[in-house]
């Protein structure tokens, strides 16, 4: 199909998302020299912005037949998601809420933001190589796949990450920055779930069941 004549592929709206997806990328890229509080609270701010500027995106059609090109192999995909859970620690896995949001057992699913940031990171990472590369039809393509991984993919993964980093950082309870072994206990053990509301809601409910 021929490409949009005519088209602006550097309208103010299309440059504020590469903008925000380029900082996104660089922030994972570097998250290993911030604290977790200044972590989740770049996240916070850049995740807004990203939501923001997908929903600005235009309504585009593919340009060629055959998928884009990618950039981020699977190796690089694992390293950032290890070293995003090694960061994270304690933060990394969240009850997860949604449609099904409860197993088989009645216990809520398990979610981490290590993998949902890495999930948004392949995405955003492999799309703005390819803008980069300058030509009409590589860009219009660009921005239609990542509008379409957005909207049908990780667009769900924003929200729910989003919803967890806000809740992390207006709680009564301070993020802890001290580093410690507690990664590696949680991939052996499994997560901790004490802390989690609907837990919490659990725990409650089955003291008044025992009075």
């Amino acid at each position: 199909m021929e490409k949009q004549e005519g088209f602006n592929y550097y309208s103010e709206d299309i440059i504020e998302y590469v903008r925000a997806a380029n900082d996104f990328c660089d922030l994972l890229a570097n998250a290993g020299n911030l604290k977790r509080s200044e972590l989740l609270g770049s996240l916070r701010e850049l995740l807004s912005r990203l939501y923001l500027y997908a929903l600005k995106l235009p309504e585009l059609e593919a340009v060629y037949e055959e998928g884009n090109q990618k950039f981020v192999t699977e190796e690089e995909y694992m390293v950032m998601k290890d070293s995003l859970s090694s960061k994270l620690e304690y933060l990394d896995d969240y009850p997860e809420t949604g449609d099904n949001d409860l197993d088989g057992s009645g216990m809520p699913v398990v979610a981490y933001l290590s993998e949902d940031l890495s999930d948004i990171y392949q995405d955003l990472k492999n799309f703005i190589m390819l803008y980069r590369l300058g030509s009409d039809q590589l860009m219009n393509d660009a921005l239609w796949e990542t509008k379409f991984s957005f909207e049908t993919y990780w667009g769900t993964r924003l929200v729910n990450a989003l919803r967890y980093i806000h809740r992390r950082l207006v709680s009564d309870e301070p993020v802890n920055d001290e580093e410690s072994t507690r990664g590696e206990d949680k991939r052996q053990s499994g997560p901790d779930t004490s802390e989690w509301f609907i837990s919490r809601r659990q725990d409650e409910t089955r003291e008044r069941t025992e009075d």
